[in-house]
């Protein structure tokens, strides 16, 4: 079976790709990114699940904040758990919360890309780990 954060990562590029097609069209972009975002931070989610449910019961991992304590906690699971935690915290926190940023909003800058980033190492992690 694929796992979902595969599933998710495909489709996340598929739609980065059909995004392009909209090239000066800014309107249309901000749709296509709200949607790739999405998928781009539930890749990441899912992956960051994947590894966790080796150690901690699915349960554990109710909301963002119970998420972030167990991938603290469980950071040695992670060849790049810093770096995970890090963007984590950027995708997640209220004083930050790029998810919502680029997910509902549409909002780039460097935010798409942080987020694009952030997904692509934790596949990387559940494919390499």
């Amino acid at each position: 079976m694929i796992p979902s954060s595969k599933i998710f990562w495909k489709k996340a590029n598929e739609t980065i790709k059909e995004m392009e097609a909209f090239k000066g069209d800014e309107k249309q972009i901000k749709e296509y990114r709200k949607v790739a975002g999405q998928l781009l931070f539930y890749a990441g989610i899912n992956a960051i699940e994947e590894i966790l449910s080796k150690k901690v019961s699915s349960y554990a991992l109710g909301n963002h904040d119970k998420r972030g304590d167990e991938l603290r906690k469980n950071i040695s699971l992670f060849k790049e758990g810093e770096k995970i935690l890090r963007y984590y915290n950027i995708m997640v926190k209220s004083e930050f919360d790029y998810r919502r940023k680029v997910a509902y909003k549409g909002e780039n800058g460097n935010k798409f890309n942080l987020l694009f980033e952030f997904a692509k190492i934790c596949i990387n992690e559940l494919e390499n780990g």
